[in-house]
C-alpha cells in the first residue's frame, strides 16, 4: 500500500462528507437578482437531494524539484455509504494502481492481485460514526461562512461560478477552522498548520444554474512549509448526480480480503492479521 493512496483517499471522503452535509440555515433571495450569499444558501438546500454521484478528482502537488500527481474515478451513494474507485498516483518514487471499495465502517483496497481490508479510521483517521455524524452536521459550512462572503459570483449561461482570491492570516485562519470539523482532525493539526505559510490560495466552485448541484471544484494553494515552496491544485468533476443504479460491494471483496494493521497501510507493506 501507498501511503499517498491513504492521503488521497481522506481527501475524497473529506469532499463528499463537505458535499452532502445539511445545514439548518437558510436565506431566500428577495429580489430576482442573484447574490453570491442566494446562490449558496440555494446550493446548500440542493446538496441535501444528493443521493449519489460519479466524481472524478485530480490533485497535482508540486514541491521543490518532486512532482506528484494523483486521480481518482469513483462513485459514491450516501445511504448506504457506498464509494467504489479507482486511484493512480505518478511521482518520481514510481507509479501506483490501487482499486478501492469505502463502505461506513471498512476500505477494502486492492494491491496488484490481493484484496486487504481495513477499519475506515485507519483511511479518515476518525470513526463510522463520527463520518456519519460529519455528513450529518453543518459545521463544515459554518465554519466557512467568512469565506463564503467574500466570494465573487459569476453568471454563466448554464451555471453559476463562485470564486475566491486571498493570502495570508486570514485564508490560513480558515482552513484550519475548515479542516478542524474534518474526519479525523485533532490536536496534532495546530502543529502541521504553524509550519505552513500560505501566500496565495484560489478556490473556484461551479454549480448547474437550474438545480445548484455541484459540477465542477477547483482550488490551487501556494505555500512554504520550512521554507520551501510548495503548489497544490485540485480540480473535482461531479457528473450522473442521483443517475447511479444502487452500488454495493462485491461479495468476493469482503469474502477474499485479508486484514490489514494501521502500521503496514501507512509503510507501504502488506503485514496482515487474521481478524477471522
Amino acid at each position: 500500500m501507498k501511503k499517498a493512496m491513504m492521503i488521497g483517499a481522506a481527501a475524497l471522503i473529506f469532499l463528499l462528507t463537505g458535499c452532502g452535509q445539511n445545514s439548518t440555515k437558510s436565506a431566500a433571495s428577495s429580489s430576482s437578482q442573484q447574490t453570491a450569499t442566494t446562490v449558496i444558501a440555494e446550493s446548500m438546500k440542493a446538496a441535501k437531494t444528493i443521493k449519489n454521484s460519479d466524481i472524478n478528482l485530480t490533485t497535482t502537488v508540486n514541491m521543490g524539484d518532486t512532482d506528484t500527481k494523483a486521480n481518482m474515478t469513483g462513485s459514491y451513494q450516501i445511504d448506504p455509504f457506498i464509494m467504489s474507485m479507482d486511484y493512480v498516483t505518478k511521482s518520481a518514487n514510481g507509479d501506483a494502481n490501487i482499486k478501492m471499495y469505502v463502505d461506513d465502517s471498512t476500505a477494502y483496497v486492492q494491491d496488484q492481485d490481493a484484496w486487504y481490508r481495513m477499519d475506515i479510521s485507519q483511511v479518515t483517521g476518525a470513526s463510522a460514526a463520527e463520518l456519519r455524524k460529519q455528513t450529518e452536521s453543518s459545521s463544515f459550512l459554518d465554519s466557512a461562512k467568512s469565506l463564503q462572503k467574500k466570494m465573487k459570483l459569476t453568471t454563466h449561461a448554464a451555471t453559476y461560478a463562485l470564486s475566491y482570491q486571498g493570502s495570508g492570516k486570514a485564508i490560513k485562519d480558515i482552513a484550519k477552522d475548515i479542516m478542524a470539523q474534518s474526519p479525523g482532525a485533532s490536536a496534532s493539526l495546530e502543529k502541521v498548520w504553524s509550519a505552513i505559510d500560505i501566500t496565495k490560495f484560489e478556490m473556484t466552485m461551479t454549480m448547474d444554474k437550474k438545480t445548484y448541484l455541484p459540477k465542477q471544484y477547483h482550488y490551487t494553494m501556494t505555500a512554504k512549509i520550512d521554507d520551501q515552496k510548495m503548489t497544490q491544485t485540485v480540480d473535482a468533476t461531479y457528473s450522473r448526480i442521483n443517475q447511479l443504479k444502487p452500488l454495493t460491494i462485491p461479495d468476493n471483496v469482503k469474502k477474499n480480503a485479508q486484514a490489514l494493521s494501521s502500521s503496514s497501510a501507512s509503510d507501504g507493506t502488506a503485514s496482515t492479521n487474521d481478524a477471522e
